[in-house]
């Protein structure tokens, strides 16, 4: 065991401070602890911080403000039901017309058309009257929506079928559609399918003959001016012979023009020529004319200069 006397002394040290570490406290009693604050959230752009307003998304997409009166929801494809791509026949037509007709019919029945109003009434006068208890005030409004439901629906299918008819508020429907229903039964009618197939065959015969007889006439025409033809044929050649010395003589023709042409050319080029030597001789002569003129002149002055010369040596 080492004695402390004779023990260096490490207290300047780091680490070796033999004295006891001492931590201050504050005054107060209760200690003041300092809370972290939170970590920041992770804010995206493509997360909805604000809460949903429910009044507005029911607004929005009420069913109240969609106006379908003018669709067809017959065409409509639903879960499990695709629309077939393949044309539809006659049979299949008149089938679906008759179909139609039918449901057309049983949806204006009276009776049906009865109920309708009376709930419309029923719909128009109840809420004016004060009801007596809550469940039987539930049930009445909902016999009226579904009242009012079914006589909208009803309404848009006569509308679209008004629409389709081009018909106007007067136009008895009902009467129509009875005679549509009696068309249609007439046409699927086997007489009448058979009369049917028979007139389009007989139209197809027809204008088969109607083809065979402008073929023929056509044939007959070209059989008439066979005769010419044959007739013809041996004075061919010498007409190809003649033609041929004729494009000959055409050929040399055209050359000659073309010859003739620049003699014409050289001939009014000559021409040129000779009219402006012409003026040049003009012009000479003129100048010679003057020239003996002058010099007659001069002669003339010479004469009478020299005739007293002479006379004086002769003297």
């Amino acid at each position: 065991m080492v004695d402390d006397a004779t023990s260096p002394d490490r207290s300047g040290q780091v680490d070796m401070n033999s004295e006891p570490t001492t931590y201050e406290t504050p005054d107060s009693p209760a200690l003041d602890y300092t809370e972290s604050p939170p970590p920041p959230e992770y804010q995206s752009e493509h997360i909805a911080i604000e809460s949903v307003n429910s009044n507005s998304a029911r607004e929005k997409f009420n069913a109240s403000q969609v106006d379908g009166t003018s669709t067809d929801f017959r065409t409509i494809k639903t879960k499990g039901w695709h629309l077939s791509t393949r044309p539809e026949s006659g049979v299949e037509r008149i089938a679906r017309l008759r179909r139609e007709i039918e449901e057309l019919a049983t949806d204006l029945s009276d009776a049906e058309h009865a109920s309708l109003s009376q709930g419309l009434e029923a719909a128009c006068m109840t809420p004016n009257l004060a009801t007596d208890s809550e469940a039987t005030g539930k049930v009445a409004s909902k016999t009226n929506l579904e009242s009012i439901e079914r006589l909208s629906l009803l309404e848009s299918r006569i509308s679209s079928i008004e629409n389709r008819f081009n018909s106007t508020t007067e136009y008895n429907l009902a009467a129509q559609i009875d005679l549509l229903r009696l068309k249609v039964n007439a046409i699927t009618e086997n007489e009448v399918m058979e009369d049917i197939i028979t007139r389009l065959k007989k139209m197809n015969d027809e204008s088969a003959t109607v083809a065979k007889s402008a073929v023929m006439s056509r044939l007959e025409e070209l059989y008439e001016a066979s005769g010419s033809i044959k007739g013809l044929a041996k004075s061919t050649p010498i007409l190809v012979e003649r033609l041929r010395s004729l494009q000959g003589i055409h050929e040399s023709a055209a050359e000659s023009k073309m010859r003739l042409d620049t003699v014409k050319a050289a001939l009014n080029e000559r021409r040129a020529e000779v009219a402006n030597w012409s003026q040049a001789l003009e012009s000479m002569e003129e100048q010679m004319k003057l020239g003996m003129t002058t010099l007659h002149q001069n002669a003339d002055v010479l004469a009478s200069l020299v005739d007293p010369l002479l006379s004086r040596l002769n003297e």
